[in-house]
């Protein structure tokens, strides 16, 4: 298994911090031309992928040009600096507008990732009803939270492992670790329904000399970028079964959010 999972008391402790990533995360190669494919922005606009224009801008032209996801005057100004710097209006480009040719100058210059989201939060949305009320539903919110990513499409991804306690014997409950989301204002995005089913459950509580148990799932998100997609954070969700209610957790190294219900 590749997690660890860091919490005082082990799995199900009141206060489980995060799992830590392994050592390489997914990053594509975005240096080749073909892979440099980014839609057009101008002033006014805002979201993705204002970020990474911005970011790389700041690298090449402006130290002081903010990372903000706002297309804005100062990110204009750069901009055509960077145009007329690299004789891409005379070769084509439109002035003051991030389009194909200017893009694919932009990655020649500072290939790799830049602007890119860094981590996300949680926001725990209630616990759903009848066969479901075992089952939370967590918003997300990506960071940094001061910069605009709308319209960034990210996705939960299964890296493998995890731990059942609950499951004494085949065939047991299977992860379901998936969703694909577009980020929408204020950085938020989901419904993402973390659990198992109530039905599920009162199996697990029926049995005798039952003792609680826990169901701990690995997560990975990645933007879903052209060339492929990129990692930016691992977490686990973690599902604890009591003889009188469920505890549901989803962790990362950014936040730690959970809700219980108490069965009637």
């Amino acid at each position: 298994m590749i997690w660890e999972l860091r919490a005082e008391g082990g799995p199900g402790a009141s206060n489980p911090l995060y799992c830590a990533p392994p050592p390489e995360p997914l990053r594509p190669d975005n240096t080749e031309p073909g892979a440099r494919k980014r839609d057009s922005v101008r002033k006014g606009d805002a979201g993705w992928p204002v970020p990474e224009l911005q970011a790389k801008l700041g690298i090449l032209v402006d130290a002081k040009l903010p990372v903000t996801g706002v297309f804005d005057g100062a990110t204009e100004t750069a901009l055509v600096s960077f145009q007329t710097g690299r004789q891409l209006l005379e070769a084509g480009a439109a002035r003051g507008v991030a389009d194909a040719r200017t893009w694919a100058a932009l990655f020649a210059a500072s290939p790799g990732y830049h602007g890119m989201p860094t981590g996300e939060t949680f926001l725990p949305a209630g616990f759903r009803k009848d066969d479901d009320a075992t089952m939370l539903d967590f918003n997300q919110k990506l960071l940094p939270a001061n910069v605009n990513y709308k319209g960034l499409v990210v996705t939960e991804l299964d890296p493998g492992g995890g731990i059942n306690t609950c499951c004494t014997r085949s065939p047991c409950h299977k992860s379901i670790t998936s969703g694909t989301w577009t980020v929408g204002d204020e950085n938020i995005y989901g419904l993402d329904t973390v659990g198992v089913q109530a039905r599920q459950v009162d199996l697990y509580r029926a049995r005798p000399n039952f003792e609680p148990c826990y169901y701990l799932v690995p997560q990975l998100m990645v933007a879903d970028l052209p060339e492929g997609q990129y990692e930016f954070v691992r977490g686990a969700q973690l599902f604890v079964v009591t003889k009188d209610s469920v505890t549901v957790t989803k962790i990362n190294k950014h936040d730690t959010k959970s809700d219980t219900r108490k069965y009637p």
